[in-house]
């Protein structure tokens, strides 16, 4: 693998070397895992709720 000078890199970072840029990445990759999260279990909550009813 070759690295070009100027490349962007990855650097692992310790939490408390983050710095306020960092934090807000970290934040925004949070919310959008719970948005998600929170979507499938509403769609999986509504799915199963219709299941259980059966017909009527």
């Amino acid at each position: 693998m070759a690295i070009t000078e100027g490349a962007p890199q990855w650097v692992e970072k310790n939490r408390h070397e983050y710095t306020t840029e960092d934090n807000k990445k970290a934040n925004l990759d949070n919310v959008a895992t719970d948005f998600f999260t929170r979507r499938w279990t509403r769609i999986c909550s509504a799915r199963k709720l219709v299941s259980d009813r059966g017909p009527d």
